[in-house]
């Protein structure tokens, strides 16, 4: 087994005698030391107008085209009603945007279709749809 792999298969106890030996100071949470990682430099980015720099700035574009679709996401439940749903935002689950709270005693806000209301209390309902769009 190579030092590498030997220092790979005892973060999870593994070793050949079927200890793990004690991690130096050095080493970070998952046992690897400095000399695992290399300072070698990033590479330049290609020149603007290129078709590698092309590229490049498509795969960024998806990638924060994605980041954006997400970042409004909420669970389909939470249990801190003063964190108030926000303008936008969609139930994880099934793409909702109708949310309700308890209007006495509340504890926390749900989607109205993932998790509807009994019924039987008063509840507080807010849209998150954005208006104008």
């Amino acid at each position: 087994m190579s030092d590498a792999a030997s220092r790979f298969a005892a973060r999870y106890g593994e070793t050949l005698d079927g200890l793990a030996p004690p991690l130096d100071a050095d080493d970070d949470v998952l046992g690897f030391g400095p000399a695992d990682y290399t300072e070698a430099p990033l590479p330049p980015l290609p020149e603007p107008g290129t078709p590698e720099r092309a590229h490049l700035d498509r795969d960024q574009a998806a990638m924060v085209a994605g980041l954006l679709h997400v970042a409004p996401m909420r669970p389909a439940s939470w249990n801190d009603p003063a964190v108030l749903p926000s303008r936008g935002c969609f139930c994880s689950r099934c793409n909702g945007q109708l949310w309700w709270c308890e209007r006495e005693a509340p504890r926390g806000w749900y989607c109205t279709a993932c998790l509807p209301p009994s019924g039987l209390d008063p509840v507080r309902l807010i849209d998150t749809r954005e208006r104008g769009r």
